[in-house]
């Protein structure tokens, strides 16, 4: 078992406010993500051009993301981009298993994870991550075949990525499966 630091601790908070901006787009619509995304471009120029650490954002990016895009865009367009594309409930199902799935593969795997499955994730982490991802997917997808397919998509772009942005990757490709999915079936 493995202790999970301040700053991982704060990143995996971080995770599950995601949740939030969904609900701020389904009350509010696409003007508050647009606003949102805008901020966090800002924030990134200033960070990554000008070298200023804004206060208390810098202590949530891991050291190789310092200086480049932080995981807040990169998430902000994968959401903006599923919204945009993909009908409202698959966008909804992959958000949320972005948000409460990884978190949970995360916090899972650091602390109970004892089996290594593929680089430094765990079964124990990636098996807590299908369980939460099928349990937030079912609130938005009802076809059962579908949302396993979706749930394990997404597990499986968690499991793997480790150089790209997965929080941008999971929500696009999980989407882009169930979307598919539902257009066949």
């Amino acid at each position: 078992m493995t202790k999970l630091g301040w700053q991982e601790i704060g990143r995996k908070c971080f995770h599950l406010s995601w949740f939030g901006v969904l609900l701020l787009y389904h009350f509010y619509g696409l003007l508050p993500i647009v606003a949102l995304i805008f901020l966090c471009l800002l924030i990134d120029v200033l960070r990554t051009e000008f070298k200023i650490n804004v206060p208390v954002l810098h202590k949530l990016f891991k050291q190789k993301a310092a200086f480049s895009f932080n995981t807040g865009t990169l998430t902000l367009l994968g959401m903006f981009f599923c919204i945009i594309i993909y009908q409202k409930e698959v966008a909804y199902a992959v958000i949320t298993m972005m948000a409460f799935g990884d978190a949970a593969s995360g916090i899972i795997g650091r602390i109970f994870g004892k089996h290594k499955l593929y680089r430094k994730k765990s079964v124990e982490g990636t098996t807590a991550g299908l369980a939460v991802n099928i349990f937030s997917g079912f609130f938005f997808l009802q076809n059962i075949p579908i949302l396993i397919i979706t749930a394990l998509v997404a597990s499986l772009v968690e499991l793997t990525t480790e150089t790209l942005e997965d929080n941008f990757l999971i929500p696009v490709f999980a989407g882009l499966v169930a979307q598919v999915l539902i257009f066949f079936f």
